[in-house]
């Protein structure tokens, strides 16, 4: 994941002309195209996934 966040850093670099090492530069311009990190992304995935798994209804009973 770091090896694919840093490729969308170095393509953001490329486009925006932001300096490679001003992380300040580069997460505001992710923010303001909407681009969050990948792991920010991943966790919110994960999280949506297992809220819709969870109000299912047949994975909430406990079978003993």
């Amino acid at each position: 994941m770091r090896i694919l966040d840093n490729c969308i850093s170095r393509a953001l670099y490329k486009i925006f002309d932001v300096s490679e090492s001003d992380d300040e530069s580069k997460l505001h311009v992710r923010h303001c195209i909407g681009l969050p990190s990948l792991m920010n992304m991943i966790e919110n995935r994960r999280c949506e996934f297992m809220d819709r798994l969870l109000g299912n209804g047949s994975f909430t009973a406990c079978y003993v």
